[in-house]
């Protein structure tokens, strides 16, 4: 099959405007019809003529990356729902623990208390102190391994 081309003038280059694989003449006005050359190797939508030869466009630029979603912001009882059963257990015996309790832990009770403020409506998945006291959390074992990053994500225990 014969391909056909139809080539504009642009900024002083002629580029292929348009590649049809069928005879112009048998589907346009003779007007429209004569735009057209048959196309020769190397025509090819929005090819240049460069040099004497046709030139294939330039691959388009890759789309940037997007921007990273903004760390989700939740409520303090989605934020626990992130938790296991058995990693709420852990962490509420531990925020039970008098400060005299020879496992008594004040990174943690820092952490705890601040969770546990009633003026606190929402946990702000990014903040640095989220951050810290899931991270804390994990170091001392009281959620599991790897399970701070599924935290800070805002994914569910399996």
């Amino acid at each position: 099959m014969t391909n056909y081309a139809r080539i504009i003038e642009q900024d002083g280059v002629q580029v292929i405007a348009e590649v049809v694989g069928f005879d112009p003449a048998t589907k346009f006005t003779p007007s429209i019809a004569a735009l057209f050359v048959e196309a020769s190797e190397g025509m090819v939508y929005r090819a240049q003529y460069l040099e004497g030869e046709w030139v294939p466009p330039s691959e388009p630029e890759p789309d940037p990356e997007p921007a990273p979603a903004p760390p989700a912001v939740i409520t303090r009882i989605q934020f626990m729902q992130l938790f296991s059963i058995t990693e709420q257990s852990a962490l509420r015996a531990q925020g039970r623990l008098a400060p005299d309790h020879q496992d008594f832990d004040a990174n943690f009770d820092a952490f705890w208390q601040m969770l546990n403020d009633p003026q606190l409506t929402e946990v702000n998945l990014g903040h640095a102190m989220t951050v810290t006291g899931v991270n804390y959390l994990e170091s001392v074992e009281l959620i599991g391994e790897g399970r701070a990053a599924e935290v800070l994500a805002n994914t569910a225990p399996s």
